[in-house]
């Protein structure tokens, strides 16, 4: 029933051409310098073209975003492209990342910023990648921490040993195996209860860049803990995606990011 409410208003905000508005009215008072960065987790095979047809639109409307971008974009106030930059991220190491995002990715010039909890390649966990997979994907993509265990740092833990754990030793695993630096996470979960103040300066002591999944444009002026996604699926159809990008999205997180950005503002 969420799925069709969803789909009903996509489609409603797709024929009256808000959500063209709104993603015009960002361009124009932004003049195309913002980035937006997405969220994906498995893809289907039954989804495939689907998820090419999400590509090809991206492709139209937004710039590549690897990290050298993102770095002079947030550190340097510098964006030269003439539309705005799209960060495509992938959470949980799925095989899908690899055997099917990778060469759509690459097919349309995007770079794909995967995150990996480190454990699973380590155990060799059935539909997730391998390490062979992963060091091929960092030869043109980038690969951050997804915690070592998939694990929610929930608000009120208080376990500092595992918290430092799971961001830190994932992180010495990663770049163990990849033999390059990793100085990007992602945290678990995107729900109000699973960020951490603690949890927050561990990620600043040892990340450059951290992702969470509040939704909202990236500024120049963004904190570089703080960039938030706005989560959309293989499966979703061109008018839902239309209305995530728009920015109507983000008035709905405006609360909750504020409170999240609060706490984590370390």
């Amino acid at each position: 029933m969420k799925k069709f409410y969803k789909n009903l208003t996509s489609d409603i905000f797709e024929l009256t051409k808000i959500n063209k508005i709104f993603f015009m009215l960002q361009k124009k008072f932004y003049s195309n310098k913002f980035l937006r960065a997405i969220n994906y987790h498995g893809i289907n095979k039954d989804d495939k073209d689907n998820f090419e047809d999400q590509l090809k639109f991206f492709s139209n409307y937004f710039s590549d975003v690897d990290k050298q971008d993102l770095n002079m974009f947030l550190n340097e106030n510098r964006w030269n492209k003439q539309k705005p930059g799209l960060i495509i991220t992938f959470d949980d190491g799925y095989e899908s990342h690899f055997t099917i995002a990778k060469p759509l990715l690459e097919k349309y010039n995007f770079t794909g910023w995967f995150f990996v909890p480190a454990i699973f390649p380590e155990k060799e966990k059935q539909g997730y990648m391998t390490w062979e997979q992963i060091r091929e994907l960092s030869k043109k993509h980038v690969i951050g921490s997804h915690t070592l265990n998939h694990f929610r740092i929930k608000q009120n833990f208080k376990n500092s040993i595992k918290i430092t754990n799971e961001i830190v030793i994932s992180k010495n695993i990663l770049e163990n195996k990849l033999k390059h630096k990793i100085d990007v996470f992602a945290w678990v979960g995107g729900e109000e209860k699973n960020y951490n103040t603690f949890a927050a300066k561990i990620i600043k002591n040892n990340y450059i860049f951290s992702f969470m999944t509040n939704s909202s444009l990236i500024l120049p002026n963004t904190n570089n803990y703080q960039l938030q996604r706005t989560n959309i699926e293989a499966n979703y159809q061109l008018p839902l995606v239309k209305l995530f990008l728009s920015g109507i999205v983000d008035l709905y997180y405006l609360p909750k990011r504020k409170r999240v950005n609060k706490l984590t503002n370390v």
